[in-house]
């Protein structure tokens, strides 16, 4: 590993995106197994040997890349055969593997450019907020109205972001001026996540609906209603996004049903995969880390990955509670209220574990080439080199 880093290259994700492309239109089904150990070999080298510029862009890259290197993992190695993956409504003997060449290009980026299975047979319909049912013109004068409100927001979020003591560069943690700024910290942090998250949502719906690449009954929101979020699994398997879904599901059934013979449906699977998921994302945002805080004087911490086999323990041990309070019929609307409430002190205990380091290094700081801006909610990814 290089003593520093070279500029992040984007030719280097061009080429992977590509390959990956032409590796899952390709036939039969040993070589597009043989090149997965290439296409790993781009995504590590960026991992371990690039840089952006802009802090919060490399938090983003350094999740993005392990998030493509599980897709590709997902379906060139986990999945049977990815060209027995459909969406609705095609023939249910049909394969894309007899179609030409050019046409399995445009499945495979159908099918690249739809993470969460939205109009595909194997697509977690119940994970999903409901379908819109606007014709394209309404839907597209309503996500423009979102965007405007959620970057509006955004602004504001950052705003006073930027006047927290506990989110600006040198941070000495988002606890240590006590509960209320700890609560008032992560309210802040997680709020700009989310509008982030919903601010690019809307600009990728506008131009993808707008082009006519996707069509508005394809593009259920991101998040489902807050008022799902009244249990960790609930904050986490209903509220939250659902973009890496598939990949964890898909890794975690290979660990639970292959490799541990665990009986499907079974209690021992269901946490199997639960705890898989988790240690999964915590690699995942574990990586976003490394690429924002890559110091080799110090060791990296381990707060991700932390944080969400925490999260993986405390459902868990919800789930059991449920069970209890089930079998002692306590049904009153008030314990949702509660759960509502727990699940904020839940969060303003764990977050800081998962993101302490990050906002001292700059994380969340605007002036310190951090912070969610809009420029770099619209255009994520892209913003590398602009």
């Amino acid at each position: 590993m290089p003593t520093s880093p070279v500029p992040f290259p984007p030719q280097h994700l061009l080429a992977f995106h590509l390959l990956f492309h032409v590796a899952l239109a390709t036939n039969p089904i040993t070589v597009r197994r043989a090149c997965f150990p290439p296409l790993a070999a781009i995504l590590i080298y960026l991992l371990y040997n690039t840089s952006t510029p802009h802090r919060t862009q490399n938090w983003l890259t350094g999740h993005m890349l392990v998030i493509e290197l599980l897709t590709a993992s997902d379906y060139l190695l986990v999945t049977a055969d990815v060209h027995e993956l459909r969406q609705t409504g095609t023939d249910s003997k049909f394969s894309i593997s007899t179609a030409p060449f050019v046409a399995r290009l445009k499945w495979a980026s159908r099918l690249t450019l739809n993470p969460r299975g939205i109009g595909w047979l194997h697509e977690p319909t119940s994970a999903l907020p409901p379908r819109p049912t606007a014709s394209r013109s309404t839907f597209l004068v309503c996500q423009i109205v979102q965007f405007a409100v959620h970057a509006f927001a955004l602004l504001v979020i950052g705003r006073a972001a930027s006047s927290v003591p506990v989110l600006r560069t040198g941070s000495p943690g988002l606890g240590s001026n006590g509960w209320l700024q700890r609560l008032l910290a992560v309210l802040l942090l997680w709020s700009s996540l989310y509008t982030c998250a919903r601010v690019r949502g809307c600009a990728m719906r506008i131009v993808f609906v707008g082009l006519g690449f996707w069509d508005p009954y394809e593009c259920p929101e991101l998040f489902d209603s807050w008022r799902q979020a009244y249990s960790v699994r609930k904050f986490w398997g209903k509220f939250w996004h659902q973009i890496i879904r598939r990949i964890l599901v898909s890794h975690s059934k290979l660990i639970a049903h292959r490799i541990l013979n665990l009986h499907p449906g079974s209690t021992a699977s269901a946490y199997t995969q639960l705890f898989v998921a988790f240690f999964l994302s915590g690699i995942i945002h574990y990586s976003g880390q490394y690429m924002l805080l890559r110091d080799e004087s110090r060791p990296m911490p381990k707060g991700p990955l932390v944080f969400f086999l925490a999260q993986a323990v405390v459902i868990t041990l919800e789930d059991g509670l449920v069970a209890v309070g089930k079998k002692l019929h306590l049904t009153s609307g008030w314990w949702r209220v509660i759960g509502y409430a727990w699940v904020v002190a839940w969060l303003s205990i764990s977050t800081p574990v998962w993101i302490d380091q990050q906002v001292a290094a700059g994380f969340m700081d605007i002036e310190n080439k951090g912070g969610m801006t809009l420029k770099f909610a619209v255009l994520g990814d892209l913003y590398l080199d602009m």
